[in-house]
């Protein structure tokens, strides 16, 4: 045991001793030797810090600049973590909160912040407690106890004093899914139900499984079509209540910024393990492994112009598309691709990178006044929630 401890400690002493070694090569003459310095300190991460912090004071201006280049690198990764935590809160409109007997109108204007429209009632309090829960599963428990209902979009809240029926409802953060529930019948027999789900709010939701289960507990047949999509789905039931399960992924974009040094260079950034490479007037962005185009990193230039500079933006463009024609349902039939198994959808392409093109018609020396990019990234995490399904 003695002699293991004294191996470690050793093994210890030559790391840190390579350390400062790599940290002194930063200033060497010949390049090599400092780009090969900084690769092994890279890779050293994290125990490379303290040393690092030391050199910052180096009187070499090249090698502090290397330093505190290398200190950024190590970094990042802890305050992308704390930013992603940031930003999870404020896209997903998560809130955590903690009433006993407050006044429903005060709940709601601590909540929202919003403008009001309508009337609660004066009297109507609130207890409830919640911990990073989507605002709107917040607000639908405060129906429930004030007998009203919340209709809420960014900067205005309207309540009428009356709680409207509304359809069964799931939620995951930063989302919800409202369900649409129509029997199936044949020849005036009950065949099941057909479940189309409704995606509102903030990021977006993949249903991988669906689970059904009557109010005995007994497991219900689930059926799915491909052609149809993930929001679709068949129960073989009886018309009895039905316990939903849901389980998949939602993804949402963490926004960043990052400041251009000089317009005029290339630079490259990393945000994740994505990396951007900037050529004005074009990003190319590269993830770690070829993905589907949802799941691309989307990068924008967004220059600031010197005074005179800014080209005419022209006559704005408008797109127009025609409705989409109404599917038509057979009797009988649950989804909109008519009898019979229809074949999955093929496979998205995966792509290697993606570029993005902005800014046209410009000298990024002689117009702009600074430059950055503004990034959405985007962060997948898994779901799985449960909702009871009412049947008449």
């Amino acid at each position: 045991m003695r002699s293991l401890a004294l191996l470690m400690f050793c093994l210890v002493l030559q790391q840190d001793s390579e350390i400062d070694r790599w940290i002194a090569d930063l200033g060497h003459d010949e390049i090599e030797r400092r780009d090969a310095a900084q690769a092994q300190l890279l890779k050293a991460g994290e125990k490379a810090l303290p040393e690092l912090r030391k050199a910052l004071d180096s009187k070499d201006a090249a090698k502090a600049a290397r330093v505190k280049s290398l200190i950024f690198q190590i970094d990042r990764p802890e305050r992308e973590r704390h930013h992603d935590a940031l930003e999870r809160r404020r896209v997903l409109n998560l809130h955590t909160v903690d009433f006993k007997n407050a006044k429903a109108a005060d709940v709601l204007k601590q909540l929202t912040n919003a403008n009001f429209a309508g009337e609660i009632d004066p009297e109507a309090r609130i207890t409830l407690s919640a911990k990073e829960e989507t605002l709107r599963k917040i607000l639908d428990a405060i129906e429930v106890q004030a007998k009203c209902t919340i209709l809420y979009k960014e900067g205005a809240c309207e309540v009428t004093p009356s709680k409207s029926p509304r359809k069964p409802r799931a939620y995951v953060p930063g989302a919800w899914l409202d369900l649409t529930c129509t029997p199936i019948d044949v020849d005036g027999k009950a065949k099941g139900v057909r479940i189309k789900a409704k995606l509102e709010g903030m990021s977006s939701v993949f249903i991988e499984t669906w689970e059904a289960r009557g109010k005995d507990g007994t497991s219900r047949p689930v059926a799915r079509c491909e052609p149809c999509g993930p929001y679709y789905a068949f129960v073989e039931t009886g018309g009895e209540e039905l316990r939903l399960r849901l389980k998949g992924r939602l993804q949402w974009n963490s926004h960043y910024e990052l400041k251009v040094a000089n317009p005029e260079f290339a630079e490259t950034f990393h945000v994740g393990s994505y990396v951007i490479q900037y050529e004005y007037p074009k990003l190319r962005v590269t993830p770690p492994e070829p993905l589907e185009l949802y799941r691309f990193l989307y990068a924008e230039l967004v220059g600031t112009y010197k005074e005179g500079r800014a080209p005419d933006s022209g006559t704005p463009v408008t797109i127009t598309f025609p409705p989409r024609p109404e599917k038509v349902r057979e009797p009988g039939q649950w989804c909109d691709c008519g009898p019979g198994p229809k074949p999955a959808p093929p496979v998205r392409k995966l792509l290697e990178f993606r570029e993005y093109r902005g800014i046209y018609g410009s000298q990024p020396a002689s117009d702009f006044a600074s430059m950055k990019i503004a990034i959405r990234k985007p962060i997948q995490e898994p779901f799985d929630t449960e909702v009871v399904v009412p049947m008449e």
